[in-house]
């Protein structure tokens, strides 16, 4: 990378989430994707916090949503290979 480019992954994981709405085929994946997505962010804002302290309370909205969106990915994950 030469500084100029942005990463494509976030664009890749994003159409991948979105596209898992029209495609049977990739409602599984979709969920899977976006389950690593948000409980990703959730255990980052979770290191976070145990280094820097106490979050303002946008943070702590952020974690709610998180951990919300990221237990129904996971929920759906299971309910579907179930």
């Amino acid at each position: 990378m030469n500084g100029k480019e942005k990463p494509r992954l976030p664009r890749l994981t994003g159409l991948i989430v979105a596209l898992g709405i029209f495609f049977p085929l990739l409602t599984l994946t979709s969920f899977f994707v976006a389950s690593l997505i948000f409980l990703g962010f959730l255990l980052g804002r979770i290191i976070s916090t145990a280094a820097d302290g106490k979050p303002n309370t946008q943070i702590i909205q952020g974690i709610v949503f998180e951990v919300v969106l990221g237990a129904a990915n996971v929920y759906r994950v299971l309910n579907t290979l179930a």
